[in-house]
């Protein structure tokens, strides 16, 4: 079963060439992240992010005074995991460095499209809001946190913008790992309430011009995740729009026990803020290290997609992974857990 998942989807370079080529992506166009936004220099900005669309422009448009804003969300189907917390991470970076920045917490897609319970949903949604304030995140002018069940205007935006979408948008806009989706017995198809989720994930993109005024926005999400952003370009440019919509990719953290990506939905994919020491411990130290390529590595790409390392440090323990012995690899690993990782999974 390990070996299938990988051979389905793995997020290698690949993959990423594959998704530019099959969605008419140019070397230009879809391009490793070669700017700043901010105070975000280009160097952190290329530790943080994989690559971009539009994303140069956006950033332009953005010193030239343009009202610029990143906007981010996070599904509520299950505990916040380290592929979750990256983006938070990422999120919370821009939005301390100055960038104007909205982060949005799918309780309704949770109940809609997940089967979550409406009663369990709205309790999840208020301590993950905090545990988002806790690793940094601040709601300062120009900057939004928010859910989506507290904000009926934003339906109704939603509702405006349904007449520009057919089955046929849904059915090009599936993640790139539905497959294994699909195999889990997890995903069958976009149902109605998963069109319903789709179209006020756009919304939420959306709302930010004809409601707060923004006619320069920048999507961040998971490259797994560049179809919905191609299809919310597709709507603007359908309504007629005046907004640059821009995205920008974070690299993906692959998921443990042989799956893709870490996935609330996958069982066995991921660490999340209730897993135990002992547990988080064995998962990280047992991840096979025989290829040292970190790429490939799950553990070594949580070191560096959810810390606080510097480029130096991660080029050291890069190194380390490469040619240190075992023993000095698992006593990096309990360095990382005990003085990074529990905290940051504490503030839950």
């Amino acid at each position: 079963m390990l070996n299938e998942r990988n051979q389905e989807t793995v997020f290698s370079q690949e993959y990423y060439s594959k998704v530019i080529k099959e969605n008419g992506y140019s070397d230009v166009d879809f391009n490793t992240v070669n700017f700043s936004l901010e105070n975000f220099d280009v160097e952190s900005m290329r530790r943080r992010f994989l690559c971009h669309h539009n994303g140069d422009f956006f950033a332009e448009k953005a010193r030239y005074g343009e009202a610029s804003i990143v906007t981010t969300g996070f599904g509520m189907s299950g505990y916040p995991h380290l592929g979750s917390i990256s983006q938070i991470i990422k999120i919370t970076e821009l939005n301390n460095a100055g960038m104007n920045t909205q982060v949005v917490l799918g309780d309704l897609d949770a109940y809609n499209a997940r089967g979550q319970s409406l009663g369990e949903v709205l309790k999840y949604r208020s301590q993950f809001m905090h545990f988002i304030e806790n690793v940094g995140y601040k709601s300062l002018k120009g900057s939004i946190l928010r859910d989506q069940y507290s904000h009926p205007e934003v339906n109704h935006t939603a509702y405006l913008i349904s007449k520009y979408l057919t089955d046929a948008d849904f059915d090009n806009s599936s993640e790139d790992i539905a497959n294994i989706y699909e195999k889990e017995g997890i995903y069958n198809g976009w149902s109605f309430g998963m069109k319903q989720a789709l179209t006020l994930m756009i919304a939420d993109f959306i709302h930010l011009h004809t409601h707060h005024g923004y006619n320069n926005i920048m999507v961040m999400l998971g490259l797994e995740e560049h179809k919905y952003v191609k299809l919310a370009s597709e709507v603007v440019s359908r309504m007629k729009l005046p907004i640059n919509l821009a995205g920008i990719y974070g690299k993906v953290i692959r998921g443990l026990s042989g799956y893709p990506k870490m996935s609330k939905s996958l069982k066995g994919s991921a660490i999340d803020v209730m897993s135990s020491p002992d547990e988080i411990r064995s998962l990280l130290l047992n991840e096979p290290r025989s290829e040292r390529s970190t790429q490939e590595n799950a553990t070594f790409q949580i070191l560096d997609q959810v810390s606080y390392y510097s480029s130096e440090e991660m080029d050291q323990l890069a190194y380390l992974y490469q040619h240190g012995s075992d023993t000095e690899w698992h006593n990096a690993i309990e360095s990382y857990v005990n003085d990074i990782l529990l905290p940051l999974l504490g503030k839950w």
